[in-house]
């Protein structure tokens, strides 16, 4: 009975530690007139961070400080604004703020960072857009729409430990990528019509991010890897 008790205060307890993670958006001002470069959102579950962002949101704006910090390829399944999904995103965990910086780092979220990926996660490795300050705390995305996709697509069950299912109006061949929450690729397959599930015992637990694509049409929803 003591064994099972101490079991359930862990579980209960890990699953708090894998809610901690917040998502904030940063509002900026850009001279390129794109409105994709308006805004961005960062990952975190740093206390001292989370903390620090809060108290800069509480302030007035022109007394907030920008972000800085290490960026990778890919959204990780948070960074956008509205519906254009940036190819990158800030490292969780290792971006914070700032009152200065070296201009060298500096730019927009879409114009530059989006315009010239290889160059600014490939050799700068970092980013710290001046005009980059913290707006309101947001909610995750539970699912990330690309433009071009059409017609329902779900995945079950979900949460899910060892095989996911997927169901299409129309089934098909479909091309499936599987991504942690930092937008590091973990499988790709391609998955036939006649059998549209895909085994993933191998994943750690956790949230990942499952693209589906066939043809021209993609689309990518959450799944969560259970035990």
């Amino acid at each position: 009975m003591k064994n099972i008790a101490v079991l359930l205060i862990f579980l209960f307890q890990t699953g708090l530690t894998a809610q901690t993670t917040r998502y904030f958006e940063f509002s900026l001002i850009c001279g390129h007139g794109n409105w994709q470069d308006t805004s961005l959102i960062a990952a975190t579950d740093d206390p001292a961070v989370i903390a620090d962002v809060l108290e800069d949101i509480s302030k007035p704006f022109e007394e907030r400080r920008f972000i800085i910090g290490p960026i990778a390829y890919g959204h990780g399944g948070h960074n956008h604004n509205a519906g254009h999904w940036f190819l990158w995103h800030f490292v969780p965990n290792e971006w914070s703020l700032t009152e200065a910086a070296f201009e060298v780092c500096d730019g927009c979220p879409f114009t530059d960072v989006d315009g010239d990926t290889a160059y600014w996660v490939g050799s700068l490795g970092q980013f710290c857009p001046w005009a980059g300050k913290p707006a309101r705390e947001v909610d995750m995305p539970t699912n990330v729409d690309e433009p071009n996709a059409t017609g329902s697509f779900y995945l079950y069950p979900n949460p899910a430990a060892g095989r996911v299912f997927f169901y299409r109006e129309n089934p098909a061949m479909l091309n499936v990528t599987i991504f942690d929450a930092t937008g590091r690729m973990m499988l790709q397959q391609a998955i036939s019509p006649e059998n549209q599930s895909l085994g993933i015992g191998h994943l750690t637990p956790g949230l990942y991010f499952v693209k589906s694509q066939s043809g021209d049409t993609f689309v990518t929803r959450k799944l969560h890897v259970i035990r």
